[in-house]
């Protein structure tokens, strides 16, 4: 498999690759595989859900997944004229990598080719004033992330002794031929044959004829392998855009952030929609809480604040909120979600759509060039739901994603205690934890990788590990830290009186004496000391460590791929 972001030099690689007479001829991308990988990822992601009604088990689940893989792939081979080993690209198929690799383990095997971000943004560029769509900063913003997105793969432990990756400036050496002769074991590879095959299958006109008028054909494609520069450098407001998004690639393989030697080029406008008439560029944070994660207290804060963080440049938008969480702007982004949750949900809803969301939180915000936005439901609905409002919002401007993260089994934990302490009738924790926590749940996913990577997928992205001062934190990175108070959350009750208090929530307290109850354990928990079940303690530390073992993997694939966006 052949990867890397779009324009980076995959189709070069593809096409050098296949002058080995161990595999097929250059022929196009096979981009009708990838459904059936995303298709394989969100089965596993969501095996709780549906998926889990028609397999016994998820090994069952993946051996049905590659047998219909294995039919595609037997149908490539076959009108490729079965080579030995077949050679296939498709960039954008690069961030399912993993998944790919999950599925065909010893199957397969990729190269990865890597191209500086200004190269990349600037070929795009071509592509999309071809097209006669114009290019702007937001198209830079969502082309620079893609391109993140697609080399997210580089940190994955599963593929390290599967994956060959070279910088496309390199191609040319041959030394890096020589590595790929070695890695893909074609030991015939001839950089003078590139190409020199176009016609991978019977009775169709020739690739050259084919895409000679298409936006995305290169001049340099059906010639020598050519590296030299061919379109003037991108102006600087597109490589600050870059820089800011790309940087962890740009120094992994020595990149450098220069400065433009050339005028600036001048943005191809796009023609403007509703509501986007000339306005300054905003900033949109988006403030995403896991459960437990302070989530109440930052949003009681900012609401509190709101009047004195506007005059301070920041807008906390009362519009798409419901109470203190912006939860229109959820409930807009997946209105079939809505009707599946609790009549609460569908009362409220407003039935407007995102895009009418996001145009009264600009009115709001005309005056203000920053806007915070938040809701634990960020990270409870199916994140990628949330792609036309991002996309919507970065027509204004540049989004960022403040995602507040825990350990799953504290967030568990506390749970339990904060709904035992509201009076709810909650089962033992060694039942409640384990359910709670069920891998991929929908009403209350735990998975951090999962969600890091759909975020970062749509825009910029910052992360915080719950602790001390983690609203003041996530303010901070706004730049407005100083101006909202959080209240701190109440001591809890010991857990060791969990089975009293459950018991206790059987009885019928009023609400005021219920509260007054739970105050008294608080202030002084030992004059209930009596009713303390030490062994409740033991039970759930083995509950705990069950969950953060569930987890394991997961946090591992978090900390390999998304480690630096984590403050």
């Amino acid at each position: 498999m052949v990867g890397g972001a779009p324009r980076s030099g995959t189709t070069v690689t593809h096409a050098f690759l296949c002058t080995s007479s161990h595999t097929n001829a250059y022929h196009p991308e096979t981009n009708f595989l990838r459904p059936l990988f995303a298709a394989y990822r969100g089965g596993i992601e969501m095996w709780s859900g549906t998926i889990s009604n028609f397999f016994p088990d998820q090994a069952t689940y993946r051996h049905f997944m590659n047998t219909v893989l294995n039919l595609s792939l037997k149908q490539i081979s076959s009108t490729l004229k079965s080579p030995e080993v077949l050679c296939l690209k498709d960039p954008d198929l690069s961030p399912l990598f993993h998944w790919v690799d999950d599925l065909l383990s010893k199957q397969v095997r990729f190269v990865t080719v890597v191209r500086h971000p200004y190269d990349v943004l600037r070929s795009h560029q071509e592509v999309l004033v071809n097209k006669g769509a114009g290019f702007s900063e937001s198209d830079a913003v969502r082309l620079s992330k893609n391109y993140l997105n697609c080399y997210a793969h580089l940190s994955d432990p599963a593929l390290r002794d599967k994956l060959y990756c070279f910088r496309y400036e390199d191609l040319n050496l041959e030394s890096v031929q020589d590595d790929l002769r070695k890695f893909t074991g074609f030991d015939d590879l001839d950089p003078s044959r590139t190409w020199s095959e176009t016609r991978a299958w019977s009775g169709e006109k020739s690739l050259e004829r084919s895409v000679a008028k298409d936006p995305w054909f290169s001049p340099k494609y059906h010639g020598e392998i050519d590296l030299t520069p061919r379109l003037s450098p991108l102006s600087e407001p597109y490589r600050k855009v870059a820089n800011s998004i790309c940087g962890p690639i740009m120094e992994k393989f020595d990149y450098p952030a220069t400065p433009s030697p050339q005028p600036e080029q001048r943005a191809v406008p796009r023609r403007q929609g509703r509501g986007s008439a000339q306005q300054s560029q905003k900033h949109f944070f988006i403030h995403i809480g896991k459960p437990r994660t302070a989530t109440t207290s930052f949003q009681t804060g900012i609401c509190k604040a709101a009047d004195k963080l506007k005059e301070a440049g920041l807008c906390v938008p009362k519009s798409g909120r419901a109470g203190d969480r912006h939860m229109q702007l959820v409930w807009a982004s997946s209105p079939e979600t809505v009707a599946r949750l609790h009549p609460w949900h569908r009362n409220n809803y407003d039935g407007r759509s995102v895009e009418d969301h996001v145009e009264m939180v600009i009115d709001e915000a005309k005056d203000q060039p920053a806007i915070l936005l938040s809701s634990e439901w960020f990270s409870i609905f199916p994140d990628l739901c949330f792609s036309g409002m991002v996309d919507a919002f970065s027509r204004h401007g540049e989004v960022t994603a403040l995602v507040a993260l825990r350990d799953q089994a504290d967030t568990v934990y506390s749970s339990f205690m904060q709904q035992l302490q509201a009076k709810s009738l909650v089962p033992p924790f060694e039942r409640f934890g384990p359910r709670w926590a069920e891998y991929g749940k929908s009403d209350a996913p735990l998975d951090h990788h999962v969600l890091l990577r759909n975020w970062s997928s749509m825009c910029r992205v910052r992360a915080f590990w719950f602790g001390p001062q983690i609203c003041e934190r996530i303010m901070a990175e706004t730049g407005f830290p100083d101006i909202a108070e959080f209240q701190r959350e109440n001591s809890s009750v010991p857990f060791e009186l969990s089975g009293f208090v459950r018991a206790e929530a059987e009885k019928p307290y009023k609400p005021a004496e219920w509260n007054t109850f739970i105050e008294a354990i608080r202030k002084d928990s030992v004059q209930f000391a009596e009713h303390a079940d030490p062994a409740l303690l033991e039970a759930a530390d083995s509950v705990r460590a069950r969950i953060r073992s569930q987890f394991a993997d997961s946090n591992a694939r978090l900390e390999a791929e998304f480690g630096h966006l984590i403050i």
